[in-house]
């Protein structure tokens, strides 16, 4: 069994009381020859017991119920933070892992969407699953690229795997009609064989990375949008937004989020210049706020502008921190995180 490293240990485990036998033996001196025979005894077994535990038992402690044999921590890699017209950053999307699987949520408004996952380091053959919140081009064009990798990928015998693309019906539909009039029929025959585009509807859950994830409508007022959340450990979850403001009817799945992943379109206090009420997105002060009454652990801001990209993290965490006393994040592109 392999010894996890110790940034991987969700919980501090004691050591057993055993280890602490020799401390106690030495703290009250060796007074006799007995004594020493003794406390060589014991220091030979409290080093026997200490070196089982760690290579066994420790371990078995620390496994994941979905991942057996060792406890493998889901990581959140933001591979765009900007809104649709950013050109000094990708578009919003985001991937989530444990080991070598990923989840992709969004991809962005074209072909950057492969140099990002090559700076990320993860290749595309290792994202089976993706889920495309709605069809703005600042979020679907990146989705043709993958579905253009994966069945080139097939015709060619270089790609062999299932890959499923969720979304609700007017993002499949759309899909559907674009890799028909983009890709070759050569390429489009594994659409519906090994690549599978999948309606959800509101309220649905799917099994993904081990894990429940429920889909839900945000009930946009632009265009139809889901957003999700993931139950990724015990009593611990992360909930997906969208890209527009908060909606009551999410608040089941947003409140008390571990992460929470919201839209935040400019600073508030530059929200003259930017006009983010008119494109009906919210501001810094605005997620913030809805964090701290949603009494989120951890909060991450995207979909932004990029005139501040420079200072985008110090001046949106200044901002942020009168309204929201949790862990405020600020991503840039390609950042990790591991919840």
């Amino acid at each position: 069994m392999n010894m996890p490293k110790s940034r991987d240990i969700q919980a501090k485990i004691p050591l057993p009381q055993a280890i602490w036998n020799f401390g106690y033996v030495t703290v009250n001196g060796v007074n006799s020859n007995e004594d020493t025979y003794r406390l060589i005894d014991r220091f030979l077994f409290t080093l026997e017991y200490a070196i089982i535990y760690r290579k066994y038992l420790l371990p078995a402690k620390c496994q994941h119920p979905k991942k057996v044999g060792r406890y493998i921590k889901m990581k959140l890699t933001i591979l765009g933070t900007g809104n649709a017209k950013v050109t000094k950053c990708y578009n919003t999307c985001f991937a989530l892992n444990e080991d070598k699987e990923y989840f992709m949520i969004d991809g962005g408004g074209g072909n950057t969407i492969l140099k990002q996952l090559e700076d990320a380091g993860i290749s595309w053959k290792e994202i089976r699953t993706i889920f495309v919140t709605h069809k703005h081009i600042d979020h679907l064009l990146g989705i043709i690229w993958m579905l253009r990798m994966y069945c080139q990928g097939m015709a060619r015998g270089q790609f062999d795997s299932e890959v499923t693309i969720y979304g609700h019906d007017e993002v499949i539909s759309l899909l559907k009609q674009m890799a028909e009039m983009l890709l070759t029929p050569k390429e489009t025959k594994f659409i519906g064989d090994k690549v599978h585009l999948e309606e959800v509807k509101d309220g649905e859950d799917r099994t993904i990375l081990g894990h429940r994830v429920t889909f839900f409508d945000i009930l946009s007022t632009k265009a139809k949008q889901f957003g999700f959340c993931m139950e990724y450990a015990e009593g611990k979850k992360l909930t997906c937004c969208g890209d527009e403001p908060y909606n009551e009817c999410e608040q089941k799945y947003a409140k008390n989020s571990t992460w929470l992943l919201h839209e935040a379109f400019c600073l508030f206090s530059q929200a003259d210049k930017f006009k983010p009420y008119e494109k009906h997105h919210s501001t810094v002060k605005d997620a913030c706020e809805l964090a701290q009454k949603l009494e989120a652990e951890n909060l991450i801001l995207y979909h932004t502008e990029d005139k501040n990209i420079s200072r985008r993290k110090e001046l949106y965490t200044e901002e942020g921190r009168q309204y929201y006393k949790g862990n405020l994040w600020i991503p840039d592109d390609l950042e990790t995180y591991k919840l």
